[in-house]
């Protein structure tokens, strides 16, 4: 959701003000999503506004827009790589689940942090119902997994995975949040871009 608020706002941005409707207002939601998952494969994409007009948007322009959520990422998985004790070069593999990680600068941010590219060959909607995370264990490998729309369940999960794929428990739970605390930021039930 973080993802589509920043785009559209930006998109909205020299937009006249816009009287929305509860139609007008899911067709854009929907245009927006398309663009999104278009930017993640092309260069640009032509997004058509609810007043009927278009803009061309690349995904440079994306990028730049949301650059401080991609961010967000950074904190939390090198929290983790230390609380394992273990350092970027431990890591075997990197798998990516969820649909925000198939925006480029997602995987680009976690290639630069653990210095492994993600694995292309896994669908990264489907990676966790078909497992794709146990294998990558039980053979000993590091991996990573990181959900760039829910950070802290990114933390959750590469700490853990850290720490099983390591043989090392985590030294504290900073990123691990307690599940009897109500403020502890819950995994996003949207796990689209």
């Amino acid at each position: 959701k973080d993802f589509d608020s920043k785009f559209s706002a930006a998109l909205l941005d020299s937009t006249p003000e816009v009287t929305w409707t509860p139609g007008l207002r899911r067709q854009f939601q929907l245009e927006v999503e398309r663009a999104k998952v278009l930017l993640s494969s092309q260069d640009f994409t032509v997004v058509t506004l609810p007043t009927g007009s278009t803009v061309r948007f690349t995904r440079e322009m994306f990028d730049a827009v949301t650059r401080p959520i991609v961010e967000r990422l950074r904190r939390p998985i090198e929290q983790c790589l230390a609380e394992a004790r273990g350092a970027p070069t431990d890591v075997d593999h990197v798998l990516l689940v969820g649909g925000t990680c198939r925006i480029p600068a997602v995987r680009t941010l976690v290639h630069e942090l653990v210095g492994k590219a993600p694995s292309a060959g896994l669908n990264p909607m489907t990676a966790v119902a078909e497992g794709a995370a146990v294998p990558g264990l039980t053979a000993g490998a590091g991996a990573v997994v990181a959900d760039g729309e829910s950070v802290a369940a990114g933390a959750l999960s590469v700490t853990v995975m850290l720490a099983v794929a390591s043989g090392r428990a985590p030294t504290d739970s900073t990123c691990m949040p307690d599940p009897a605390d109500a403020t502890a930021p819950a995994p996003a039930a949207d796990m689209t871009h």
